[in-house]
């Protein structure tokens, strides 16, 4: 390939990175901390989303749970930081959904068992992210193939949640 694109997503973060026997351990283990440290900052750089093609937005978690999103409130959250593992404003909260939500097979929101503050969208949350105007230049979502009008797509390199796997779903 001519490039590589990284997106941020949940193990880009201290949080996930300093638990025991994780990321940090290795690298201090086989350099030392300063060179950790410009691992947490390189990631910092990392964006939250990518939109490829014009008509496909990546994100590692999910979907966010305000409704309306646009790629104009993607493009300006704030995220050359940590990660907030509480969040107490829309911003913080849209940056913390797309790195941790997952799916659900029913409609609404749901508690997600990744813990506090994370949350599992439905069919009707995939299907409305997907009809809203994100991307400007999009087609509407009744001119896609008819095959498939609807998409969610989940892909692991490999895959350490089974329960999620049965989730890559077509919405």
């Amino acid at each position: 390939p001519h490039a590589i694109f990284f997106n941020r997503g949940n193990h880009e973060m201290d949080e996930m990175n300093c638990r025991d026997g994780g990321f940090m351990h290795e690298v201090q283990r086989k350099y030392n901390g300063r060179v950790f440290r410009l691992f947490s900052k390189v990631f910092e750089l990392w964006p939250i989303a990518a939109v490829l093609g014009g008509r496909v937005i990546i994100l590692h978690g999910g979907i966010p749970r305000q409704r309306g999103v646009s790629l104009h409130l993607l493009r300006n959250v704030a995220c050359r930081r940590q990660v907030p593992q509480d969040p107490r404003n829309d911003e913080d909260q849209l940056f913390f959904d797309c790195l941790w939500n997952d799916p659900h097979e029913g409609n609404g929101l749901a508690t997600s068992s990744r813990g506090d503050g994370c949350v599992a969208f439905g069919r009707d949350i995939c299907r409305a992210f997907l009809k809203a105007p994100i991307i400007a230049f999009w087609p509407p979502i009744e001119d896609r193939a008819a095959s498939s009008p609807e998409k969610l797509t989940s892909s692991f390199i490999k895959n350490p949640y089974p329960q999620q796997a049965k989730l890559c779903l077509k919405f």
